[in-house]
């Protein structure tokens, strides 16, 4: 992808306040088209927190 679309796609980002890098993409290749897709409407994806625990568990098994 070219540093101009890149850097349009940090732009839209930064005016939707939206700094996911999978946004950040889709709006670079929107740049890309001649009449680009509306990401106004577009729903935020969540994605569930981690739950380390199970890991902490396993470093402090460690002998």
């Amino acid at each position: 992808m070219s540093k101009a679309a890149i850097a349009a796609g940090l732009a839209r980002a930064l005016t939707m306040n939206s700094f996911r890098a999978d946004f950040v993409e889709i709006a670079a290749r929107s740049s890309l088209e001649s009449t680009p897709m509306p990401l106004e409407d577009v729903p935020e994806v969540v994605a569930p927190t981690v739950d380390l625990a199970r890991y902490d568990a396993l470093l402090e098994a460690r002998p």
